[in-house]
């Protein structure tokens, strides 16, 4: 790779020049497990993903109370469901996790706690980066989201976010380090996303990092969202305004 290529530091830690089996185990086990974990842990997922009907979900629901942190009473995981670092993962009573979904905790501050009944659509992505993800009791997640930290997020209980809604990604810096490429300079971290209880986030919403959403309040759809929100309102358009008090 040319020491000339100006990419993320992400990038650079992932194409690099360590090992890329040692890379892999640190991406889905961990840079504390042993290659023995790493070698049963994607035989035993690829295994359970092959069987079908409720025989598959029982083989995957005692593969992954193996080794995630904590999984409470009657869960569900669908096909194809990829967790990484699930030592740093916590799955509740009830929560159903549909086909597709990827829970990532990356990093060695990194931790996802998913509460009772959370439902976790298709296709939606829950990753932390040395950070911390809580999904309280009854979250509904829909499908294709995208919700994602290098610090923190923070969902309340009974919360619904619907389908292709975009969760607390932090933002590039608009002034350029002087000799490097956006693409190098540090991304602009301001604390994390925090939604309150019995929210609703309407069909493709994006919430910036650094946003508070009081308890009660809508998001409607396509709404971006870049500052706090107060409890009890209706917020929507690009930015979101307040369009109507609900109290």
């Amino acid at each position: 790779m040319s020491s000339n290529l100006q990419i993320s530091e992400t990038q650079k830690k992932y194409t690099g020049d360590n090992k890329a089996l040692k890379l892999y185990k640190d991406l889905i086990v961990g840079d504390n497990k042993s290659y023995i974990t790493l070698f049963t842990y994607e035989f035993l997922v690829f295994f359970a993903n092959l069987i079908p009907s409720i025989f598959g979900v029982a083989l995957r629901i005692f593969v992954y109370k193996i080794f995630v942190k904590s999984l409470g009473k009657r869960p569900y995981f669908g096909k194809n469901v990829e967790i990484r670092n699930p030592s740093k993962i916590c799955i509740g009573n009830k929560a159903l996790i549909e086909n597709d979904v990827l829970l990532d905790a990356r990093g060695k501050s990194a931790n996802i706690n998913i509460g009772t009944a959370v439902l976790l659509g298709k296709g939606t992505m829950v990753i932390s980066k040395n950070g911390n993800i809580t999904l309280e009791d009854g979250v509904n997640i829909s499908s294709n989201c995208r919700i994602a930290t290098q610090s923190k997020i923070y969902i309340g209980k009974s919360t619904l976010i619907s389908a292709y809604s975009y969760i607390g990604p932090g933002n590039h810096t608009l002034i350029q380090e002087k000799g490097k490429s956006r693409i190098e300079d540090k991304m602009d971290i301001k604390g994390g996303v925090e939604i309150g209880e019995n929210c609703w986030i309407g069909a493709r919403v994006t919430i910036l990092d650094g946003v508070k959403i009081g308890n009660n309040s809508v998001v409607g759809a396509h709404s971006f969202v870049n500052k706090d929100v107060p409890e009890n309102v209706v917020v929507a358009g690009c930015p979101a305004k307040i369009i109507k008090y609900l109290k």
